[in-house]
């Protein structure tokens, strides 16, 4: 049995929802603070069990969870003016006379893991291995952006949801050695998974005073490869009954919808190139009991 703690940011996410600027005309130019909406440093865990199948094989199944947030917001300087990067540019609702800007946003993903492992090369310091099994991931991404103060068609808000249910196949590589003297150990894993899948995305634009709406449905099955690998330490005990491990961590999401991606498409009216990868990037620690 083992149980992870992740601590991971997320990259490729940040959203610039409103920048200052001198004014409102065509010949304006920003004068310095931008508003990032940006989730830091997030807390997150895996669990699960691995059976053993034979002496050099064994069945693993896990699930991992992970989830972070933050908010922001903006307010202008002076006399300058707060020009919004997240409200549809049709709408005259651009900032011109918005004095505070505000957002917040909500990133999570999941995941599940059925794997069988197989030994390749084990020797009394060394062993390699290869797995090949299923994953499920889902991913959900909200935005809730605000023009607030002094905006000529009153309180604007807009909201975005994003989410993703894949299913596909999982392949990975992962090795250690061991000193037999010391217990302590080095390891590094890889792994590609290739999730097929529906994105959807959900954008909505309100305004206070004259009633209008914005809105946009996006939908677009994809092949979504989840790519991962660790490098890191451990120690485990002479009876290899306990083991503790600390690494470094990093996955890419391809071929993803973003909110950023997908706000932008919808401000310019375009949907054919809404693709990025979203990468976490952090530390995992691993405890693990085995009998």
């Amino acid at each position: 049995m083992f149980g992870e703690f992740l601590y991971l940011r997320p990259a490729d996410t940040d959203i610039v929802y409103s920048i200052e600027q001198n004014d409102t005309t065509a010949n304006a130019f920003p004068t310095g603070p931008t508003g990032i909406a940006a989730v830091d440093m997030s807390p997150g865990y895996r669990v699960g069990f691995a059976l053993a199948s034979s002496t050099t094989s064994s069945l693993v199944a896990s699930y991992t969870h992970w989830d972070g947030d933050t908010q922001d917001r903006l307010t202008r300087n002076q006399a300058n003016v707060l020009n919004s990067q997240i409200i549809h540019p049709s709408t005259f609702t651009t900032g011109g006379n918005a004095l505070q800007s505000t957002a917040a946003t909500e990133l999570r993903f999941d995941l599940i893991d059925a794997v069988y492992r197989q030994t390749l090369i084990c020797t009394e310091s060394t062993a390699f291995h290869w797995s090949g099994g299923f994953r499920f991931g889902s991913m959900e991404q909200s935005l809730h952006a605000q023009q607030e103060i002094s905006t000529a068609t009153g309180l604007v808000t807009v909201d975005t949801d994003i989410d993703f249910n894949g299913f596909g196949l999982l392949l990975g590589l992962d090795a250690e050695r061991r000193s037999g003297k010391s217990g302590m150990l080095c390891y590094s894993k890889g792994m590609a998974s290739f999730l097929g899948g529906e994105w959807t995305g959900d954008y909505r634009q309100s305004n206070q005073f004259n009633g209008g709406m914005v809105a946009n449905q996006y939908e677009d099955f994809r092949i979504t490869p989840v790519l991962e690998t660790e490098l890191g330490i451990g120690w485990q005990s002479d009876s290899g009954c306990f083991r503790a491990t600390v690494g470094y961590l990093a996955s890419w999401w391809c071929n993803s919808l973003s909110t950023r991606s997908y706000v932008e498409g919808v401000r310019q009216g375009s949907y054919l190139d809404l693709d990025e990868s979203i990468a976490f990037i952090g530390l995992s620690s691993r405890v693990e009991v085995r009998y």
